[in-house]
Parts: C-alpha cells; structure tokens; sequence
C-alpha cells in the first residue's frame, strides 16, 4: 500500500504521465490530480484506507422486555413530524438544536454520542452527489445515481417519507420542505406503519431520485443510531435501518452536524469515490468553496490557490455550486463500490443480514 503522504512516481510513470506533470502534483490534492484539476488515476488505496477490517461489526441491542422500544415508538414519528400550527413536537428539534450549537459541553457531546459519533459508535453515510451534472465528465465510471439505482431494485419493501423532517423543521425557504426521504426495509414499513410515508414501487422510487436531482439535492445513504428516537425502530431491526435522504445545503441536520462538530464526526461521512478537484488556471483564490465546505477539507496553497484534501473531501458537491469562476469539478477520484451495502459492510461494519448478492 502507498503511503499517504507521498505521490505514487512509479505508478505515474507506468502511466506515461510525463515529467514534468508529475514534479507539479501536490500531495495535499491528492497526488493523483494535476494542476488543471484533470484525475490521472483511479487512486485504489484511498478506498482501501476507508476499510475497518479490525472493528468488530455492529451488534444489535436485545429487546429484552420491550420497555425501552415502547419509549421509542412513543415518542417518535408522527410525533417527530411540525404539527399543523407551526409548534414543532418529538425528538427531532431538542436533538438538533443540541447536535447542532457551535459551544462545545456535555450537552453536545452526550447527544453526539447518542447519535452514534463517538468512538464506540456507528453513524455512517455515503455521499452521492445528485445535484453534480457528470454529462462532461470523461472520468467517470459507475454515477452515483447508478448506485442509489441499484440499492432500490435490491431492497424488500421502499417507502418514500410525505415530507423532509429537516426542511420541515427549519422552515426551509429555498427547497420543498414536502419533499421527503427514501426509507428501505424494516425501517420503510415503520414509517408507513406511522401514517407519514407511502408505499412505492421501484420504479415510483427511482422517479423521486431523479426529481431530487431536478430539484439539485445531494443524495445521502444513511445509518444513524438516534435516528431510532425519531422513527421508533425496534433495537432487534436497528441493522436494517436505512434511508436515502435528499439534502439541501441550508437545512440538512448531517450536514449541520458535520459542519459543527469535530473529526471524529466528519470522518464518518464519506464519498462513495467523487471528490472535489480544482483548476488553478481558473482558481482565484476567493474562499467561496471553504466557507461551502462542511468537511472543512479545503485550504490554500502558498500563492493563494485552493487545495483539496482528498482523504476528507466527501464530494457533496456544494463548494463547486459556489464557485462563480467554474474552478471546481466533482469527478470519479478513488473506486467506486459494487453496491451501497459494501459501503456499510466494509467500512462502516454493518450488515443488515439481508441477502443482497442474488445474482
């Protein structure tokens, strides 16, 4: 395995990359992309260094007696949803107003650790950039939507939620607050059970994820522990528990959170092989994309210009939204999966015991 922080020559050269290209790479971008922001290889380690083969996988709690999965399916929900005069109700506005304040206190690192980031936890998403047009891009491989697709045609039972609980709550201006998340498995018959969510076919579903692209959301595969609280998930089901939100850069609880919150947060919401990557010549250096970035995974070169942290970046696509000079492109930069279940399984360390490889 190379190291990280050093460029792969010997690879660039077996490339034919000349020279001259390969003395101008910067190790903080990467090392695989060039200084027009152009991707020379498919880096295989950075995805091989997201793997947590010595973590043991997820266990799920016992029900025990069913004290504690009653308190759950009491206070969640239909409960978590703004009821209709504007007074907000349920789990979802104390626990975002905690995970979410910038002061760092006991209150906030309880509920981060309830939420599943602290070092013994197991909050995890995968990052599809949706609200990317790829159309130019020569360098990619399997799209994003292509895995959102195929995770649809795998799952049991899909539901789509009747609003976006975020938006809902943040009273969002500029995307549709009725326009909700996609739950899969146990956790979509929860929610249709709960009366907030309907049924859908797989095509019915892929026809929502394109509409999330029309609407320019970034599509965000999710396992979140609190996330029980708010839809009321047996702990013998919290293994299944997946959804596919639909995130907008001003409302998105994940993304206030990672914005908010320390390393050990950011570094459980990753890409699923897109990142961000700069063209220098068109760069000036404006700190447009850092002020964007909630990974904070952008910083500045000695002459002004924007460097990308590949190990980080999580390719959600806002800080190329931002750029008024066309400077940045989401592209391919490291492999891509065979499923969003692989995702779970080996970097995460969660497996929903469903049977997935049917083929």
């Amino acid at each position: 395995m190379s190291n990280i922080n050093e460029i792969d020559v010997e690879k660039l050269r077996a490339l034919k990359v000349p020279e001259e290209i390969i003395a101008s790479l910067d190790i903080r971008n990467g090392g695989n992309i060039d200084d027009d922001g152009n991707v020379l290889f498919l880096d295989e380690e950075r995805q091989k260094r997201k793997e947590r083969p010595d973590r043991p996988m997820r266990k799920n709690k016992p029900d025990g007696l069913g004290i504690k999965n009653a308190i759950v399916r009491k206070i969640s929900a239909d409960a978590s949803a703004p009821k209709e005069d504007g007074d907000d109700g349920g789990a979802f506005p104390v626990i975002a107003g905690l995970l979410t304040q910038e002061k760092e206190d006991i209150k906030k690192k309880l509920i981060q650790t309830m939420f599943g980031y602290g070092k013994k936890g197991y909050t995890y998403a995968t990052m599809l950039p949706l609200n990317v047009d790829f159309s130019s891009d020569t360098n990619s491989g399997v799209l994003p939507i292509q895995l959102v697709f195929e995770a649809l045609e795998d799952a049991e039972y899909i539901a789509i939620l009747d609003f976006c609980i975020c938006r809902k709550n943040f009273k969002c201006q500029d995307y549709p607050a009725d326009f909700g998340c996609i739950f899969l498995n146990v956790a979509g018959r929860r929610v249709v059970e709960a009366g907030i969510a309907r049924q859908a076919t797989v095509e019915e579903a892929k026809q929502h994820v394109l509409k999330a692209k029309e609407h320019g959301l970034l599509a965000n595969s999710e396992f979140v522990e609190a996330e029980q609280f708010i839809w009321g998930l047996k702990n013998s089901d919290m293994n299944q528990f997946r959804m596919i939100c639909f995130c907008c850069p001003c409302c998105c609880l994940i993304m206030k959170a990672v914005k908010s919150g320390n390393a050990q947060v950011r570094e459980r919401n990753v890409s699923c092989g897109y990142t961000s990557t700069i063209n220098h010549s068109k760069c000036v250096g404006c700190h447009s994309c850092a002020k964007a970035c909630p990974q904070q995974a952008i910083t500045y070169r000695e002459d002004g210009k924007a460097v990308v942290n590949q190990e980080v970046c999580m390719g959600c696509g806002w800080c190329s939204l931002e750029c008024e000079n066309g400077a940045i492109r989401i592209q391919q930069t490291f492999p891509v999966r065979k499923s969003l279940n692989e995702y779970f399984l080996k970097e995460a360390r969660i497996d929903d015991g469903l049977p997935h490889d049917k083929k």
